[in-house]
C-alpha cells in the first residue's frame, strides 16, 4: 500500500505570506500549473490510485 500525501498549489495567500486555514482560497495561475504537473507524475507513478481523499476547499481538489 501507498500513502501519498500533497498539499494544494499556490494561493495568492501563499504567495503573499498570509495563513489561510479553512479560508477557501482558490489556486492562483502558477498553483493550477503545479498541480497539474503534480497530477500528471502521479498518474504515471501510480497509474492505478483507487482512493483520493481531499478537503472540501477549492484549492485542495480539480474537476
Amino acid at each position: 500500500m501507498n500513502i501519498i500525501l500533497l498539499r494544494h498549489g499556490e494561493t495568492d495567500w501563499n504567495q503573499a505570506g498570509r495563513l489561510q486555514g479553512h479560508m477557501d482560497i482558490p489556486l492562483n495561475q502558477n498553483g493550477r500549473l503545479q498541480i497539474s504537473h503534480a497530477a500528471q507524475i502521479l498518474a504515471d507513478l501510480y497509474p492505478d490510485i483507487d482512493l483520493v481523499i481531499s478537503s472540501p476547499l477549492s484549492r485542495a481538489f480539480s474537476v
